[in-house]
């Protein structure tokens, strides 16, 4: 083993000899203690997607509409409205691959007219001539592997 000092600091060098080791034939590694699998075509073998499950929660105290645009699991783009939520509810509103949905919500009340909505425009449907201004949601990447949630609170 030869360990190297910078040559400017005029320090020396030094050099330790490192014996062989000797092996025997049962030291070494053969195939015969080991395999190794061939690819399966087991589709439950094959690692997935994560599922996002995208929740909507009413936390305010009047009903509420709610209208969703997610990229369905291992499918399109999906624009879905209008989903009521009672006071206190919660609704699983669908499963995604994808990190990003985009909402638009409002009271369902004729003298309050709060409204939670964006800047990304969207028709509930492609026969829709108007657009509602979504609001856009990042889902934080989880730790689990297979399925991850998040929550769209109205307040």
């Amino acid at each position: 083993m030869t360990v190297n000092s910078d040559p400017k600091s005029g320090r020396t060098d030094y050099v330790a000899p490192l014996e062989s080791l000797p092996l025997n034939d049962e030291d070494l590694i053969t195939t015969d203690h080991f395999s190794i699998p061939a690819m399966s075509a087991d589709p439950s073998l094959v690692p997935q997607k994560k599922k996002y499950h995208i929740y909507f929660e009413n936390k305010s105290q009047t009903p509420v509409k709610a209208a969703v645009r997610y990229k369905e699991y291992a499918g399109n783009w999906k624009s879905e409205g209008w989903i009521s939520l009672d006071p206190g509810e919660k609704k699983l509103i669908g499963l995604s691959d994808e990190t990003t949905y985009f909402y638009y919500a409002k009271l369902d009340t004729r003298r309050n007219k709060k409204v939670w909505k964006g800047k990304y425009k969207f028709a509930l449907s492609e026969e829709a001539s108007n657009k509602l201004p979504f609001k856009k949601q990042e889902i934080w990447e989880c730790y689990h592997n297979q399925m991850c949630n998040t929550f769209a609170v109205f307040r």
